[in-house]
């Protein structure tokens, strides 16, 4: 289960970078719906109206896969548990 959290982790860090190189290439907030996508997958982006740097934005994404990766994998775990007492 820990290899999955850190591949977690590592998907947050990858989708982060991602939307980070784009803004690099075309202004994001100016596009509503690519804003949209930016702020549903990156949470942090909601706290735009601060000052955040990208690498902020591209570190605070991890932690943030992380804990809903530990929730999924552990509703994963629940659903296995409970098919095989049935």
């Amino acid at each position: 289960m820990k290899r999955r959290l850190v591949l977690w982790a590592f998907a947050g860090l990858l989708v982060a970078s991602s939307w980070v190189l784009l803004s690099l290439v075309i202004p994001l907030w100016s596009q509503p719906l690519l804003w949209t996508l930016a702020q549903l997958s990156c949470p942090i982006v909601l706290f735009s109206h601060f000052a955040i740097q990208w690498y902020w934005v591209i570190l605070s994404n991890a932690p943030v896969y992380l804990v809903l990766g530990a929730m999924v994998e552990g509703f994963i775990r629940l659903a296995r548990l409970r098919s095989e007492s049935v």
